[in-house]
């Protein structure tokens, strides 16, 4: 093969990705391949050419670091830096080496100077260092505790939140274990949980559990923990904590409050039943299951109307309004029980609220008032009786009053003559006319007592 070594040497120059250029002991430029002529034109707007200082293609800014690199490659050194350096109408960051070449006595005959243009590379370090910056804020910053626990169980990173939660600084809580700071009663779920990830069934699980507090008291958390692996494959778990102590306190103290709501229901004397918005009971009272006839029955859970299926459309429409916030009652009301018979009722409707405000459903509270209803029927009967019987009464006084005047006033009459001895009466006259007007006064009150009789026993005679 007939081929210029020099020409070989030319063409690997011009193959190659990065800019080169060989410059001499006293900076003269003595051979560089064609992307150096491009990368020196974009940065100094004019062609490199064989002769040329190469001093002169280095910026005031760079010019003692490139002397430096110089002289350490005239000392035969390497020297390596990175630069952002102007190209065109941008910034554009490159890699520069500077290596020295040796004559074959072994003397330093001059330089070669590799330009990488490193731009894209420095935009991913760029971005990389953002995403790190951005994780480490997050992970610091974060509102819930977050941990990086290695496959052996210690800890390799917490943040201030888990630490809070806890009441241990970080460097105390690196020095303890997650399985530590567990509470013993739940250790042996994070074991089984833990397995499930090592066997491949999963690789995260829920979790609720109570963590050790330094001062002694339990901390309850909910979150999840993930396994994750790196690029060369070893397994981390990734904890994210919440603290929910205030909740399940919060929780507790609900249900305490519910659980004694239920009993003043249950054990109320008056009537009372609490539905959600589906009109489905939640709680009943005693007094509510006799009044109606429900003993024996679970009606928690079902409609009201399943309970009462003959119930009006004047009821249903009272209970949608309460359902949207109004408060209905009335003093006496009618209700139809499914045998016919007619019960009487005193009620109030109220809507319940939840946290939120938001209506829950309504609270029904009744009072039979059916004997009541009686009773007054039964008053009123009476009290319709009597004054009838007064009316009588006053009737009788008058035709008693007008059937003994009559007799008694001839009486007295012929008693007054007979006590006056007036000449020329025959006072056997006066006699018989009495005895008359006695007979008939003694008729007249003989039938005042048969008609007293018959009103007084009307079944009789």
């Amino acid at each position: 093969m007939n081929v210029d070594i020099s020409d070989i040497f030319q063409a690997v120059m011009d193959n190659v990705t990065d800019s080169v250029l060989i410059i001499g002991t006293d900076h003269t430029v003595i051979c560089f391949n064609e992307h150096a002529r491009t990368t020196l034109r974009g940065i100094h707007a004019r062609d490199v050419q064989v002769g040329n200082d190469y001093r002169t293609f280095v910026s005031d800014a760079n010019k003692a670091g490139y002397m430096a690199s110089f002289e350490k490659a005239m000392k035969g050194e390497k020297a390596i830096g990175e630069r952002e350096l102007p190209v065109y109408d941008r910034k554009v960051w490159y890699r520069l080496q500077m290596c020295p070449i040796y004559e074959k006595s072994g003397a330093v005959a001059g330089a070669i100077i590799t330009i990488t243009d490193i731009d894209t590379r420095k935009a991913k370090e760029a971005a990389l260092y953002a995403s790190e910056a951005l994780f480490e804020r997050a992970f610091e910053h974060s509102s819930i505790g977050v941990a990086l626990v290695a496959a052996d169980g210690s800890w390799m990173r917490v943040n201030k939140t888990l630490c809070d939660i806890v009441g241990y600084t970080g460097e105390e809580l690196l020095q303890l274990s997650p399985e530590a700071i567990t509470h013993p009663q739940d250790r042996q779920n994070d074991r089984e949980q833990l397995q499930r990830i090592l066997d491949g069934e999963t690789d995260n699980y829920s979790m609720e559990k109570r963590l050790l507090n330094k001062n002694g008291t339990d901390e309850w958390i909910s979150g999840v923990m993930s396994a994750i692996k790196d690029h060369d494959g070893r397994l981390y778990y990734l904890w994210q904590l919440r603290h929910i102590t205030e909740r399940k306190r919060m929780i507790e103290r609900l249900k305490a409050s519910e659980d004694l709501l239920q009993l003043f229901v249950e054990h109320s004397p008056a009537a009372i039943a609490m539905v959600n918005m589906d009109m489905r009971y939640m709680m009943v009272s005693r007094r509510w299951m006799a009044d109606y006839g429900l003993q024996g029955r679970n009606v928690l859970g079902m409609s009201h109307y399943e309970v009462f299926p003959t119930i009006g459309q004047e009821w249903k429409d009272i209970h949608r309004r309460c359902l949207a916030g109004a408060i209905e009652k009335r003093e006496e009301d009618s209700f139809v029980r499914e045998d016919g018979h007619t019960e009487w009722l005193r009620w109030e409707i109220h809507p319940w609220c939840k946290p939120t405000g938001e209506v829950g459903g309504i609270i029904m509270l009744t009072e039979v008032i059916t004997v009541r209803k009686t009773m007054e029927a039964e008053r009123e009967r009476i009290v319709a009786d009597l004054v009838s019987r007064n009316r009588a009464l006053n009737e009788f006084a008058e035709i008693v009053s007008h059937n003994l005047r009559g007799p008694l006033a001839t009486i007295m009459g012929l008693t007054n003559m007979l006590a006056e001895n007036i000449a020329g009466v025959d006072k056997e006259v006066l006699l018989m006319g009495i005895g008359e007007s006695a007979g008939r006064l003694d008729a007249v009150v003989r039938e005042l007592s048969g008609i007293l009789n018959a009103k007084t026993h009307p079944s009789e005679g």
